[in-house]
């Protein structure tokens, strides 16, 4: 039997395979960004969620599903400080309670992983500490952070940046339309009629036990 091995991430150099950018990828449900992954969740019920379809390649520097110029994103990004420098942890619960009292404040979190990017390793989805069928999704940069599906069931601290993200009309029906393309659907723009408003963590430490 192998001994527990603790993972401590700040700046991972080594990067997965189809990984160079810093893709937005986060939905209230599902995320919004990939066209391969739109949801159809209420916005503000909870910090999103994300299905394992994973992110295509990423060529030239950018993820071709996570269409980043189509994402507004409504809260900065502070350069300073990497990792951890918290030491309280904040509920999981509290944050998707009232997502907008923590937007762009430094929070601490933890939680079991219910989903990981299986494409880069690039975002984690942590359950709720209350309610199972919620999460926080953490967001973090390609390759700086890479979580391992092996993360899966496994509980992972988490400590950044609560976003909040706009993606516009124009880009949810490019997403719906793609998606439904691929199951050979018909999509009619016209249902779709205002922005998404979705929140995210954007990880800047991140540390689990396998």
């Amino acid at each position: 039997m192998k001994a527990p091995i603790t993972l401590f991430v700040m700046a991972l150099c080594a990067l997965p395979l189809g990984c160079t950018k810093d893709a937005e990828a986060t939905g209230d449900g599902e995320c919004t960004s990939c066209a391969s992954c739109a949801g159809d969740a209420d916005a503000g019920e909870h910090v999103a969620s994300h299905d394992d379809a994973g992110h295509g390649d990423h060529a030239g520097g950018q993820c071709s599903d996570c269409a980043d110029a189509g994402v507004v994103e409504a809260t900065p990004t502070p350069g300073a400080g990497k990792g951890f420098t918290l030491t309280e942890v904040t509920p999981i619960s509290k944050i998707l309670a009232s997502p907008a009292d923590f937007e762009g404040k430094r929070v601490l979190v933890k939680g079991d992983a219910v989903g990981v990017c299986a494409k880069a390793g690039c975002w984690a989805r942590l359950k709720s500490d209350e309610d199972n069928s919620k999460s926080l999704f953490v967001k973090v940069m390609d390759g700086e952070i890479v979580f391992p599906m092996e993360a899966m069931g496994h509980e992972i601290t988490a400590e950044g940046i609560l976003q909040k993200i706009v993606t516009p009309v124009e880009k949810l029906r490019e997403i719906y339309a793609a998606r439904a393309a691929e199951k050979g659907e018909e999509f009619d723009p016209s249902t779709v009629t205002a922005p998404r408003i979705s929140w995210q963590l954007r990880g800047l430490g991140a540390r689990w036990e396998i």
